[in-house]
């Protein structure tokens, strides 16, 4: 039995225990992609229709991801009818989806809500690190070639090494910067975070 698990998010429409194991462990990865789901809602919208079922097949991708079954189903039907071109059905699978989306977007605003205000405890406390990491010795070329190395991998042992090099990291970035980064490292935006770290100029060799 699984017992180092954080409570859970009870938001209504995410089933958690059909989520992997790792991501349940971590609260702040889970929102992350949450917050991704419900941006993707927000535009299908404006989504021509040519897009649209490429679009819900994400979705329904995302929302399996972090548990959101019902919702990935209403977006697997609705994709079908587009694809099939069936008028009726589409029109039906879309009130159907339209109406999971809303539900969910609704239920998870408060997590989300709370979410934001503990990142943003976290950069203040950052911040105030900032003043002790000017001390800290600057990465040389070699440590930051070592840290470019898992992300041009894609790979997610780079999440530990920017958590290893914090402190210089927090000096030759700056706060918001380094929170840049770690955002990109939960969302598994690698391009992101190797954009990042190019602001480190002419590391020391």
């Amino acid at each position: 039995m699984v017992t180092d698990l954080p409570a859970a998010l009870e938001i209504e429409g995410i089933d958690e225990d059909r989520t992997s194991l790792p991501l349940r462990r971590d609260r702040a990865l889970l929102l992350s992609l949450v917050r991704c789901l419900v941006g993707d809602l927000d535009i299908l919208p404006a989504t021509s229709t040519d897009l649209m079922p490429s679009l819900l097949h994400r979705l329904r991708g995302s929302a399996q991801v972090v548990g959101a079954m019902a919702l990935g189903e209403a977006a697997f039907q609705f994709e079908v009818a587009l694809r099939e071109q069936d008028d009726h059905a589409a029109a039906t699978a879309r009130q159907a989806f339209a109406q999971r989306a809303a539900a969910l977007a609704s239920a998870s605003r408060c997590a989300l809500q709370v979410e934001d205000e503990r990142l943003a405890q976290r950069r203040v406390q950052e911040r105030a690190k900032a003043g002790h990491a000017n001390s800290v010795p600057p990465l040389d070329a070699q440590e930051l070639a070592a840290l470019r190395e898992p992300l041009d991998a894609q790979s997610t042992r780079a999440t530990q090494r920017v958590a290893d090099l914090a402190e210089p990291l927090l000096r030759q970035l700056g706060p918001d910067r380094l929170a840049r980064l770690r955002v990109a490292l939960v969302e598994f935006d690698f391009r992101s975070a190797l954009h990042v770290l190019d602001d480190i100029a002419d590391p020391l060799e």
